[in-house]
């Protein structure tokens, strides 16, 4: 990865700057990242089921907060 620093004008280092292709690359890593924790925390909850029933008035419960 090539990169710049950009300094003040003491010298000291204040922010540098990347390549659009090499920031592009680091956030798709991030995202895949998160989804891989995400993935990890959903596979080590406890599954559990409701009936259709219980799912459907949970959603319209959830509706009629937002309206």
């Amino acid at each position: 990865m090539n990169y710049e620093f950009v300094s003040a004008k003491k010298g000291k280092k204040k922010a540098f700057i990347i390549p659009v292709r090499d920031f592009q690359r680091m956030v798709n890593n991030l995202e895949e990242l998160s989804a891989i924790r995400e993935y990890k925390k959903a596979k080590s909850e406890k599954l559990s089921f409701k009936s259709l029933d219980s799912a459907l008035k949970d959603i319209e419960a959830r509706r009629a907060k937002k309206n």
